[in-house]
C-alpha cells in the first residue's frame, strides 16, 4: 500500500510507531533523519525550498503516518494543471468567439443589411435594432395618417356636396358650411330627421294658390326647442311648402316621440302640416330620410301629422334612395381578401345602384349617388394602402376621379368615372399580382443570377420589393431549403464542372462560381466535399 502512495511528488512514506521510530515504510532512509522521539506528529513541516514533511497520527494503538513531499515536483505538477486549464478556457473562448461570429453571420449582418435597405441615415451610435424599429414605427404611422386624411377628406367631399345643394336659406355661406358640419359629427346617440311641412291652410281654402311658409321661422323654433347648436338646416322649400333637416344629439329616448308631440303643438297653434321621417345616425341617409318624408306626406289628408314609421301598410321597406352599407362592406371585405372578380362585380353592382337611381343636379338624389361613388374610391384607397401599396402610384387617378365626383353631376362625367374606379381597380390587381411570389419565379431568378457574385438575399428582395426578412422566409417556404445553402450548391456544381473539363485558375473558377475571395471559395469547397479543388483536379 505504502509503494503506492510514493510518486514524483511524495518521496518516501512510512508508518510511524508511538516512539516516533519508523515500523515500516518505503525510501525511509530519507524520510529517518527527520523524525524524532516524542515530536508531534499532527503537522506540515518546511525542510528546505526543496521538500517538505507531513506526519499525521490517529491511527491504532498510537501509529502514525509521515510522508516527505517534494515541493518542486508538486508546484510543476500544478503547473501541468493550471496549464490544461489555461488551454481549456482558451479554446472555450474560441470556440465562443466562433459561435459569435456564426450568429453575427447569421443576424447581424442581415440585420445590418436590412437596416441599409430601409433606414435612410444610419447612426452608427444606435442599434440597428433600435433605428429599424423607429422606421417601421414611422412607415405604419405614415400608413395611419394616410388612411386617417383620406377618411377625413372623404367626409369633407360629402359635407361639401350636401352644401352645395341645399337651398339658400342663411345670411351667409359660412353659416350655411358651419350649419351642414353639425349634422357630421357621426355620434352614434345623433339621430337625423327629415321634416316636411306644409301651411294647413291651403287645404282648407280648397285652392291651388301658394300660402308660403315662415321658412326662416320656423327654423328657428325648432333651433331653440331642440337640444344642441344648429340642429335644423333648410333642405329645400318653395311657395307651397319646405323640407327640414333635424339633428337631435344626445343619449335622450325616444327622440322621435319628443319631435312628433313637438309637431302636434306646433300643428296647433300655427296649423302647419307636417311629415316626419324615420331617424338615422348618418349623415348618408339624409336622401332616404328625404324620400320617406316625401312619401309620409300622402297621408296629411288623413292626418295633420304623420310619422313615416305609422303609414299603413303597402309603404316600400326599402327605398331606392337606402344607403348601401352591407354592398360597400363587402367591397371592403373583398378588397381586403384580394377577391378581384368578387370586389368588381360589387362594383357594378353598385354602379348599377347609382344608375337606378333618380340622380340631377342639385337634388338630394345627386348627394346619394356622389356619396356612394366617394365611399367606393375610399374603400380601394384604403386596401391599396394597407397592402403597402405606394400612394404615388394612384394619386393622380383618385384625385381626378375625386374632382368629378365633387364637381359635376354623375349622368356628366359617368364615363371618366367609372373608368376611373376601373383603372384603380385594375392598378391595385396588378400591384397585388406582382408582389405575389412563386417557387418557379425564384428558381428561375437564381439560376440566371447565382453565379454573380452581387448576388444576394437582399438582391432577390431588391427584386420582389419585399423585406430581406420576409424574402428569407419565403425562399425557404417555397424552396424548402435555406438561399445560402441553395445556392452554394449550385455554385459547388459549377465549380466542379469547371475543375474537371477546363484548365481555369482556382481562383478564376472561384470569380466564376460568384466568389470574390478565393480562400473562402477554397475553405467552403473543402468543407463540403472533403477535398481542396486542386486535390479534385488532381
Amino acid at each position: 500500500m505504502l509503494k503506492g502512495i510514493v510518486s514524483d511528488e511524495i518521496l518516501s512514506t512510512a508508518l510511524v510507531g508511538p516512539d516516533g521510530r519508523t515500523a515500516i515504510g518505503v525510501n525511509q532512509n530519507l524520510l529517518a533523519p527527520h523524525l524524532s522521539p516524542g515530536k508531534n506528529l499532527d503537522k506540515v513541516r518546511q525542510l528546505d525550498s526543496q521538500t517538505s514533511l507531513q506526519t499525521c497520527s490517529g491511527l491504532y494503538s498510537g501509529f502514525g503516518m509521515a510522508a516527505l513531499i517534494s515541493n518542486k515536483a508538486l508546484m510543476d505538477q500544478i503547473g501541468k494543471v493550471f496549464s490544461r486549464t489555461y488551454l481549456v478556457l482558451c479554446l472555450i473562448g474560441a470556440t465562443g468567439m466562433l459561435i459569435v461570429l456564426f450568429a453575427m453571420r447569421k443576424t447581424y449582418l442581415p440585420l445590418r443589411r436590412l437596416a441599409q435597405k430601409i433606414v435612410e441615415d444610419l447612426d452608427p451610435e444606435q442599434g440597428y435594432l433600435e433605428q429599424l424599429d423607429v422606421a417601421f414605427s414611422a412607415a405604419a404611422s405614415e400608413n395611419r395618417n394616410l388612411q386617417e386624411k383620406i377618411e377625413k377628406y372623404r367626409l369633407s367631399m360629402q359635407k361639401s356636396i350636401l352644401d352645395s345643394i341645399i337651398a339658400d336659406g342663411h345670411s351667409s355661406r359660412q353659416e350655411t358650411l358651419d350649419n351642414v358640419d353639425s349634422f357630421f359629427t357621426m355620434e352614434p346617440d345623433n339621430l337625423l330627421f327629415a321634416l316636411r311641412m306644409r301651411n294647413a291652410a291651403r287645404d282648407q281654402a280648397r285652392t291651388d294658390s301658394p300660402f308660403p311658409l315662415p321658412v326662416q321661422e320656423i327654423a328657428g323654433f325648432f333651433r331653440e326647442a331642440l337640444p344642441g347648436k344648429d340642429s335644423c338646416l333648410v333642405l329645400e322649400h318653395d311657395d307651397d311648402s319646405a323640407m327640414f333637416l333635424l339633428s337631435y344629439p344626445g343619449p335622450e329616448e325616444n327622440k322621435e316621440e319628443s319631435i312628433l308631440t313637438l309637431l302636434e303643438n306646433y300643428y296647433e297653434e300655427e296649423e302647419y302640416l307636417s311629415a316626419l321621417s324615420n331617424g338615422a345616425s348618418s349623415p348618408m341617409d339624409i336622401p332616404s330620410l328625404y324620400e320617406n318624408a316625401l312619401y309620409a306626406s300622402r297621408e296629411w289628408s288623413h292626418k295633420p301629422v304623420v310619422a313615416f314609421r305609422a303609414m299603413p301598410p303597402g309603404s316600400p321597406s326599402r327605398p331606392s334612395l337606402t344607403y348601401p352599407y352591407d354592398s360597400l362592406e363587402q367591397l371592403a371585405q373583398a378588397l381586403k381578401k384580394q377577391d378581384f372578380p368578387e370586389a368588381h362585380s360589387q362594383i357594378q353592382e353598385l354602379f348599377a345602384l347609382i344608375d337606378s337611381s333618380p340622380a340631377g343636379k342639385n337634388t338630394l338624389p345627386d348627394f346619394f349617388v356622389r356619396c356612394v361613388l366617394i365611399d367606393i374610391l375610399t374603400a380601394l384607397i384604403n386596401a391599396m394602402n394597407q397592402k403597402n401599396i405606394k400612394f404615388r402610384e394612384y394619386r393622380d387617378i383618385y384625385f381626378e376621379a375625386l374632382y368629378f365626383c365633387r364637381s359635376y353631376p354623375y349622368p356628366e362625367k359617368k364615363a371618366e368615372i367609372q373608368a376611373h374606379i376601373k383603372q384603380l381597380l385594375t392598378l391595385f390587381q396588378s400591384e397585388a399580382e406582382s408582389q405575389f411570389i412563386n417557387a418557379a419565379q425564384i428558381q428561375q431568378l437564381v439560376e440566371e443570377c447565382y453565379t454573380s457574385t452581387e448576388f444576394s438575399i437582399s438582391y432577390l428582395a431588391d427584386i420582389f420589393h419585399v423585406s430581406i426578412t420576409y424574402m428569407s422566409f419565403l425562399f425557404k417556404k417555397e424552396m424548402g431549403e435555406n438561399f445560402s445553402d441553395y445556392v452554394w450548391a449550385l455554385r459547388l456544381e459549377k465549380a466542379k464542372k469547371l475543375l474537371l473539363t477546363t484548365d481555369m485558375p482556382i481562383d478564376d473558377i472561384s470569380l466564376a462560381v460568384g466568389y470574390l475571395n478565393a480562400s473562402s471559395f477554397r475553405r467552403k469547397f473543402k468543407q463540403t466535399t472533403g477535398m481542396t479543388p486542386s486535390q479534385m483536379r488532381g
